[in-house]
């Protein structure tokens, strides 16, 4: 990448007023465990014996009656010999419970913390907690704060995030760390970033509490994919088709795409370059390419700084996934950047699917590099490293061949392929299995049916089944403890499963495969 630029931007949208999550990108590189079955031998307990296991669950706790500043600092760090290097992602789960002093006041929080010192360390948490916490909850708190001496002045952000959620249940809260960006996930969906410009990037990595919290199996992983295809645009299109003939040349080591505007046919539309099938990846993976605002090459008031990747099934059925913005006379830094998916059926006008403005601060006149991370039918957009946007696919259902796509000139530098060996199904488990459920799901993942276990749920219950995106597609009155729920007409992804009876509502995920 050419150039690079701090942003702090939040990830959650809204497609046509449905709400989407996206898994957790999980790098399975596993490098640390602990589920805190044992001592404490593995961290250091950082101002003195304010943190406890009891029954395999951590508890952190800080007296509320104090205050002093080294109450405050109730952090415990991991031993530098379980210290990642690199970039790793940290995982907890966590639930709501009282304060071992005041059993009104409750927290239902995941608090990470990167530790240089006593006087400079970041706490970053995401959940929330009042007095009398109860029920479903439909936002979520993300909080980062800086410490040096005191939190209140150094306070980046407190935000109330669209999450619905029980604090009543164990959740799993992600810490991805890319660089100097980090990345909060809460059961897989991405919540926000932060851009770490106070200890860039550094600082060992440990959990925080204020106020006492309950924590369940702490895991690091490491994060990298294998198997790079790495195309510098140096030569010719060996490893590439030009769909549609000559629309894409390389001049001075950049890719240019045209689409020549004065056209508009079906075939002009299709300005697609797609990755020739020895290097197509399987599974999931990583795609990235730099991109540039420059002018069109018939219209040079047309400008576009817009990088779009295409997942390519046939003629008539594909995807375009572009992030990025340009009008004419385009300068300058700019305070959002576009996100759009079109389906091609024939046309783009009957299918698009979100063209939305995400606040991020760029200048499209430096490179960006854009990154398209496929899990299963979930794709990820990031903007130099920043989450963006996250696309379900229901259209192609996650299959396409991997490529560029271009409407209007577009300057494109070092594409870049990887194998990712992450994502579904990894650590079914422990995000999708709650700690205590009250009923059980399985096989998980499926591929034909479920079995829906109550446990303790009495019957009769009402169950129903919903997508991502909160779309509810089965019902059924349950007269039995122990049902079975056929997936022949579901797609692959992830779905929520939820019993409702006279006074409660509990819900898990399972992963149809």
């Amino acid at each position: 990448m050419k150039s690079i630029i701090t942003v702090f931007i939040f990830s959650f949208l809204s497609f046509a007023g449905i709400e989407v999550y996206a898994q957790s990108a999980l790098f399975t590189t596993s490098y640390f465990m602990d589920d805190f079955s044992g001592t404490l031998s593995n961290w250091t307990d950082e101002f003195g014996g304010n943190w406890s296991i009891q029954n395999h669950e951590l508890h952190g706790y800080y007296t509320l009656d104090n205050g002093s500043t080294l109450h405050h600092q109730a952090d415990l760090v991991l031993n530098d010999q379980y210290q990642p290097s690199g970039n790793w992602q940290a995982s907890i789960d966590f639930i709501n419970v009282p304060d071992d002093q005041y059993p009104n006041y409750h927290q239902a929080y995941a608090n990470f913390s990167l530790w240089v010192s006593s006087t400079q360390k970041v706490d970053i948490g995401v959940g929330g907690g009042h007095d009398g916490f109860g029920g479903i909850q439909d936002s979520i708190n993300f909080n980062v704060q800086q410490w040096n001496g005191s939190w209140s002045q150094s306070s980046v952000s407190t935000n109330k995030v669209k999450f619905h959620w029980n604090p009543d249940q164990w959740h799993t809260a992600y810490l991805e760390k890319r660089g100097i960006t980090y990345s909060v996930f809460v059961d897989g969906a991405c919540i926000a970033h932060y851009i770490d410009t106070y200890l860039n990037g550094q600082g060992k990595i440990g959990l925080h509490s204020y106020g006492t919290k309950r924590y369940d199996n702490f895991t690091i992983n490491l994060m990298d994919c294998s198997a790079p295809f790495n195309e510098s645009f140096s030569g010719s299109f060996p490893s590439w088709t030009d769909e549609y003939g000559e629309n894409w040349s390389v001049l001075n080591n950049e890719l240019h795409g045209f689409y020549s505007l004065d056209s508009g046919g079906i075939y002009d539309s299709q300005a697609d370059l797609i990755l020739n099938n020895p290097y197509q990846p399987s599974g999931n993976w990583q795609a990235s390419v730099d991109f540039i605002n420059v002018p069109d090459d018939q219209y040079p008031n047309y400008h576009q700084a817009y990088a779009n990747f295409s997942l390519w099934v046939s003629s008539s059925q594909k995807v375009d996934i572009g992030v990025g913005g340009g009008h004419d006379g385009f300068g300058g830094i700019q305070d959002s950047i576009k996100f759009n998916v079109q389906q091609w059926n024939g046309s783009w006008g009957q299918s698009s699917v979100s063209t939305n403005k995400v606040k991020f601060n760029w200048n499209p006149d430096q490179w960006h590099t854009a990154h398209l991370e496929k899990r299963g039918v979930i794709y990820s957009v990031f903007v130099d490293d920043a989450c963006i946007a996250h696309y379900i696919d229901n259209f192609c259902n996650g299959q396409g061949k991997s490529g560029l796509h271009c409407y209007g000139t577009k300057e494109y530098y070092n594409f870049t392929l990887k194998a990712c060996d992450y994502l579904i199904p990894t650590n079914v488990n422990e995000t999708i299995s709650p700690k205590n459920a009250l009923f059980e799901v399985y096989p998980n993942p499926a591929s034909n049916n479920i079995i829906v276990n109550s446990l303790t749920i009495s019957v009769p219950y009402n169950m129903e089944i919903m997508n991502l995106q909160g779309q509810r597609l089965y019902t059924k009155t349950v007269e039995k403890s122990k049902t079975v729920v056929d997936l022949a007409d579901f797609p692959s992804g992830i779905y929520i499963i939820r019993l409702i009876t006279e006074n409660r509502i509990e819900q898990q995920k399972f992963i149809k495969l």
